[in-house]
């Protein structure tokens, strides 16, 4: 009755590696497809290095866009993990202005 319980979790070992190998593709699929849509909108993305003197409003109101200008700076601040303090000399990636 027990004697054979040990057999058949060995049989269903390999099902489970197998299941687990697939879960494993299927993410790693998943993940490169992100990765792909990321790298295609980083494609527009500026490197501005910031002058002595420069703000945010105005690094913003030059590179923005038809953005509102309080929205480009959130997503300066965001892409960047600043908060409102820049520095002379210090590179910030900028998003493309719409």
């Amino acid at each position: 009755m027990f004697g054979n319980y040990g057999g058949d979790i060995m049989r269903k070992k390999p099902i489970l590696v197998l299941g687990m190998i697939c879960g494993i593709l299927v993410l790693i699929t998943i993940l490169s497809t992100v990765q792909a849509k990321r790298n295609t909108a980083d494609q527009d993305i500026i490197e501005w290095t910031v002058g002595r003197g420069d703000t945010l409003w105005e690094i913003a109101a030059e590179n923005r866009g038809k953005t509102e200008i309080r929205r480009y700076i959130y997503e300066i601040k965001e892409l960047n993990d600043i908060s409102s303090t820049i520095y002379p000399g210090q590179i910030l990636l900028l998003p493309p202005g719409k």
